[in-house]
């Protein structure tokens, strides 16, 4: 839903969401400026915990099993350690690194199911769990499924396909699938969605941030599962090089599958250009930061300064402390406002908008093991009740 509206910051047309938004902003910076006392208060929640911990949307995702890191497109240290799955070194540009975190689009009439999983860095299985299946399929070879050339989607799956006949291709076989994307997908999100429509489209172009000149180097490492009284090779993990912070590196040493790299983003305080920031100043105060421990005093710009520590640089998320937001409770809407507001707004003082609705979380299933364990459990406990 949109309505055109013209307020003192932007004359254009806006969604509800915004317009909520500037609302409160509003109201909460007029009552700021006339008690200082709130001004400080809510200062001083820029300067706690959460507000340092980004959040999923804004951060650059680099996946180790990535099938797009290769010796013809990155260095490494040894070409053939890569080749013969041991541990090396990789060594990725700016301008790199934008390529594997750029968002993937495949347009209509699509691809084939190889060419999608070479566009996309992942395995042809992989790419098979986001693609929904096709109806008569799971339920056996005799149930009745759909004829060629017609669209399957799914809600929850962020590829469309289509299946052809094996002679349009010229070669043998059963029908080949085409796939393509309904919209910009993020390879290295899980499942390859895309964050909440609430973080707008802002996360496909982050990575245009990254600094050209900006040169990563990490180490890679092979990871084995115990299969057929051997070892089987299943992707690489990265090992985290930690972070700076107060001018200190950090090392972290950690086996992940992804590096978080977080990246200022356009907040709400950015978006308006504030030229006047609220007086933080002590006067008969006693409250000081918990940080530093001196007392408050100056001018507050919301979201116009950057509240993480340190260098920014890709690491694991244990080390970002990455923050995932969920809207099936008033948290993850509390948390989008903390961060969006640059920490002035709370959730409850933003009208929720109709289409951004609480999503209950799906019951997990219970495996038929465990329920038959949890029957013959009821069953011989109240056979011995009644003896």
């Amino acid at each position: 839903m949109c309505v055109r509206t013209e307020t003192a910051h932007c004359p254009w047309v806006m969604d509800d969401l915004d317009v909520n938004l500037l609302n409160a902003w509003d109201r909460v910076w007029e009552r700021c400026k006339r008690d200082p006392v709130e001004a400080r208060r809510r200062y001083r929640r820029t300067r706690g915990v959460m507000l340092n911990k980004p959040p999923r949307a804004w951060c650059l995702t680099l996946r180790s099993s990535d099938t797009r890191l290769h010796p013809g497109n990155v260095d490494f240290d040894s070409k053939q350690a890569c080749i013969d799955r041991k541990t090396h070194e990789v060594t990725l540009c700016g301008e790199a690194i934008r390529q594997l975190c750029a968002p993937v689009s495949i347009d209509w009439p699509g691809l084939k199911l190889k060419d999608a999983a070479k566009k996309l860095g992942k395995t042809v299985d992989a790419v098979r769990h986001w693609m929904p299946v096709r109806p008569g399929r799971a339920r056996g070879k005799h149930s009745k499924c759909p004829p060629r050339w017609k669209e399957i989607t799914a809600p929850s799956k962020p590829l469309s396909v289509r299946y052809e006949p094996p002679g349009y291709y010229r070669h043998g076989g059963g029908d080949v699938a085409v796939v393509w994307t309904r919209s910009p997908i993020d390879p290295g999100g899980p499942m390859g969605r895309c964050p909440h429509a609430i973080w707008g489209s802002m996360w496909q172009y982050i990575h245009e941030n990254l600094p050209a000149d900006y040169v990563l180097t990490v180490r890679r490492e092979p990871r084995f599962k115990p299969y057929g009284g051997g070892e089987r090779f299943r992707g690489w993990d990265w090992v985290c090089p930690g972070r700076v912070v107060g001018g200190e590196h950090r090392p972290c040493g950690r086996r992940c599958r992804l590096l978080f790299g977080p990246l200022p983003v356009r907040t709400l305080g950015r978006a308006l250009g504030l030229a006047e920031g609220l007086d933080i100043q002590n006067g008969e105060s006693r409250i000081t930061d918990d940080k530093s421990g001196l007392r408050l005093s100056g001018a507050w710009f919301p979201g116009m300064d950057d509240p993480l520590a340190g260098v920014r640089s890709f690491a694991c998320r244990h080390c970002w402390g990455v923050v995932t937001t969920y809207l099936h409770s008033h948290v993850g809407w509390n948390d989008f406002v903390m961060y969006i507001s640059g920490g002035l707004l709370y959730g409850h003082e933003v009208e929720r908008p109709g289409w951004v609705r609480y999503t209950e979380p799906r019951p997990r299933r219970r495996r038929a093991a465990d329920r038959r364990g949890v029957e013959t459990a009821g069953g011989r406990a109240s056979g011995a009740s009644a003896m």
